[in-house]
């Protein structure tokens, strides 16, 4: 979503345009990701404090007016003078709602760090560079959609790893799930990967190793493991391992991929997907970025 769109659905939603469904999912993002509720406060209060300012001004004007007529001639000057200052009002606040962004210039002379090594890369093809210094190493920056990623996969973690708990059928499983929950993440995938293609708690088990690869952060690995769960679309893992897919490669891109829209598209197109609730709100959160 470029950068106007973004705006603009902030102005529709404070202003109550968006359909009920629309703005319900605006408003859970909202409270999901930090950097969009507070554009939004920020906008609510270029809102509040422009109508404000409007309305002093006019009161202001008519008060000194007022005070400066003589009495004969009030009557008549007050119903010629009231029309400009309504209309000024209206042509003020106009303008303050569908100002060009300023963040946008400021864009211009800063462009993203994507567009830079972009830039970098084009002006560079051609040409022998010599190994960057100790000082000249670019630091490592995460990918920018981690962030959210990692917020809907903690929203919805509780709810997954409880679909894992054991019967006590398996001793090593047992152990796994102890481990996890004291949060000893490396004797989970020890415990974990003990366990054989034969054992009835096999798909379990890879579940919670999956889980806590991302609780690792090793999201490349998890995606792997998440997607071999993929195979059986009648398992009983398979919406969560779809849904944990998804976030895996979120949290990895600097771009959202035709790839990605895909497979979201898959879980909001079916409104029975466990988590098919969690999908439109990660769908509304991405369109705002």
């Amino acid at each position: 979503m470029d950068n106007q769109a973004f705006w603009d659905k902030i102005d529709d939603f404070l202003l109550s345009r968006l359909p009920d469904a629309e703005a319900e999912a605006m408003r859970q993002a909202i409270d999901l990701d930090a950097e969009l509720n507070q554009a939004v406060q920020l906008r609510r209060l270029e809102f509040e404090v422009a109508e404000q300012v409007i309305g002093g001004e006019i009161r202001a004007r008519l008060d000194k007016f007022r005070a400066e007529e003589e009495p004969s001639s009030r009557k008549f000057s007050d119903k010629w003078f009231l029309w400009p200052m309504v209309l000024a009002a209206l042509l003020a606040i106009a303008w303050f709602i569908f100002k060009p962004d300023p963040s946008s210039e400021i864009k211009t002379i800063n462009p993203p760090p994507e567009q830079l090594i972009r830039d970098t890369a084009e002006q560079g093809k051609g040409q022998v560079q010599a190994p960057p210094t100790p000082q000249q190493a670019p630091a490592t920056t995460p990918a920018p959609y981690r962030s959210i990623a990692n917020a809907y996969y903690k929203q919805t973690n509780a709810t997954i790893v409880d679909g894992l708990r054991s019967v006590g059928a398996d001793s090593t499983y047992d152990a796994a799930l102890n481990a996890w929950k004291s949060s000893r993440w490396k004797k989970v995938l020890g415990f974990t990967r003990k366990i054989s293609s034969s054992n009835p708690q096999y798909e379990k088990a890879r579940m919670l190793e999956g889980n806590t690869l991302l609780k690792l952060g090793r999201y490349s690995q998890a995606r792997q493991l998440f997607s071999e769960l993929l195979i059986d679309e009648n398992g009983p893992y398979f919406e969560s391992a779809q849904w944990l897919v998804l976030l895996a490669q979120l949290a990895t891109q600097r771009q959202i991929s035709p790839e990605f829209q895909v497979k979201l598209a898959e879980i909001t197109a079916d409104s029975n997907h466990v988590f098919f609730r969690e999908a439109v709100q990660l769908k509304v959160a991405l369109e705002v970025q």
